[in-house]
């Protein structure tokens, strides 16, 4: 992207976010961009420096709860426009909270293809970064920064692919809509659950591609291409303790603070059984082949459904696979006291929880808050659900999806299989799910299995990562929306 285009979009974004009033919504076009270059390898260099280029420019500007999307929904609005996408739409229940869908219309002989993203992520912490997260640093073979995994990668390849689309004139027999969503991370104005309650035509779709999918690499090699299908049921609990408090000089028997502690180890220590599902048997059979031989014994065992030692080696090699197989609770945040010199009149703990779907209404979630409330054994300690939550039913298996995810994978990956999955934490796709699309979380975006970055310090993507993923995303979507 060069500096007259830059120029244009840092305007262009400009202008979106001064637009205000109403349903705080805008639309424009610009005329489309010049053809490609006449070497197909000049081509790929160029699309890559675009990729980056947005990813960088996603990437220096904090989404995290505090700032909101406002700067990137701008971004992504111009950009889009800027490379002649004719319907833009940035909608939001407040500014700071925008979401954008964008729409390229085909012949309408089949129903849409959404496309998802959200631009939100979790808060970084400067001074425990190796680099600056608000800014894309590469070092080695790695783009480091904040939402790089995710999920400003995923957006990147989405501004990416749709312009292409543009670009090239490709002859689409559906609508491809793309949508870059506020608060998925955390916050009340989930984008995705705005969009399906007040503007549900704008993302009304056959099907949704989104997050949650992605690339194993085991141990340097690259395992199996996913679609995720289904997902763990995530949630929170409140673990809260009061009391009278009083000096700290002459203190009594009872502390908030200690007592909360106290309760919180213990439940540290409840651990739920391993099992599989359909999709997990399915995931393991699937990617035996690729491991070590010794594990892979093991893996085709528990695809056959086998339990027992099997399954706790399988558990016990990676904490990837462990994650698919067991409900985990973690203690995520804590808080107490009002001052230094003061006995704790309060004290509270955050527990989250992902919890292996079960098949019942609530995924399970009640007999978790019941292991709970057994392991605090405490009346003083208040257990409390944070919000209700969501566990839809599994997508199924479209055999026109998973037969398209193959052939664009063999095109970047030929040794990689690919294989459905289960996500072991949450993504938007449990509200569109909820509502009826069924999503499936399919990147091509790979990354080490025993060295997972995302919502943690030195959140890193592969520079040939994302590349290949950005050509395996561009030919999934021709292959599902071209004629």
């Amino acid at each position: 992207m060069g500096p007259d285009n830059r120029a244009r979009l840092t305007l262009a974004a400009l202008a979106v976010v001064l637009a205000g009033g109403g349903l705080w919504a805008a639309r424009g076009a610009s005329p489309p961009v010049a053809a490609q270059a006449p070497s197909a390898a000049r081509a790929r260099a160029a699309d890559a420096r675009d990729l980056v280029d947005v990813l960088g420019r996603l990437v220096e500007i904090p989404t995290d709860p505090s700032h909101g999307t406002a700067a990137a929904a701008a971004l992504v609005a111009a950009t889009l426009r800027d490379a002649g996408v004719p319907d833009v739409q940035v909608l939001g229940p407040r500014p700071d909270r925008a979401n954008v869908v964008a729409r390229v219309r085909g012949s309408g002989k089949r129903p849409p293809l959404l496309l998802l993203a959200h631009l939100d992520v979790v808060a970084a912490d400067r001074s425990t970064w190796r680099t600056d997260p608000w800014k894309l640093t590469r070092e080695g073979d790695y783009y480091y920064g904040r939402g790089v995994l995710d999920d400003k990668g995923m957006a990147a390849i989405l501004v990416w692919t749709v312009a292409g689309l543009v670009r090239d004139r490709v002859t689409l027999d559906r609508d491809v809509i793309v949508a870059f969503t506020a608060d998925e991370e955390e916050g009340d104005d989930n984008g995705v659950a705005w969009l399906l309650e007040h503007h549900p035509d704008a993302i009304r779709a056959a099907l949704c591609l989104t997050e949650g999918g992605g690339g194993d690499i085991r141990k340097g090699k690259k395992i199996a291409n996913l679609v995720q299908v289904a997902e763990k049921v995530e949630q929170s609990f409140d673990l809260e303790v009061r009391d009278a408090g009083g000096d700290s000089a002459q203190p009594s028997r009872e502390n908030a603070i200690v007592r909360l502690a106290r309760a919180v180890e213990r439940v540290s220590r409840v651990s739920f059984p391993l099992r599989t599902g359909d999709v997990t048997r399915d995931y393991f059979a699937a990617i035996a082949a690729r491991e070590e031989p010794a594990l892979a014994a093991d893996l085709r065992a528990v695809g056959r459904g086998e339990g027992g030692d099997a399954l706790a080696r399988v558990a016990a090699a990676s904490t990837w696979y462990a994650a698919m197989l067991h409900t985990t609770c973690e203690a995520t945040s804590i808080a107490g006291g009002h001052g230094e010199g003061a006995m704790p009149t309060r004290a509270r703990a955050t527990v989250n929880c992902r919890v292996l779907p079960d098949g019942s209404a609530d995924g399970g979630v009640a007999e978790v808050e019941r292991a709970i409330v057994r392991a605090v054994d405490d009346p003083a300690v208040s257990v409390k659900r944070k919000w209700r939550a969501i566990a839809p039913p599994p997508s199924p298996r479209d055999a026109t999806l998973f037969a398209a995810v193959a052939a664009s994978t063999r095109e970047v990956w030929p040794d990689v299989v690919v294989a459905p999955s289960l996500l072991p934490a949450a993504t938007d796709g449990k509200y569109l799910r909820g509502a009826g699309i069924p999503t499936y979380g399919v990147t091509g975006i790979f990354e080490d299995v025993d060295d997972v970055r995302e919502h943690g310090d030195d959140e890193r993507v592969g520079a040939r990562e994302i590349d290949e993923a950005s050509r395996f995303f561009s030919a999934l979507v021709r292959r599902l929306a071209a004629r």
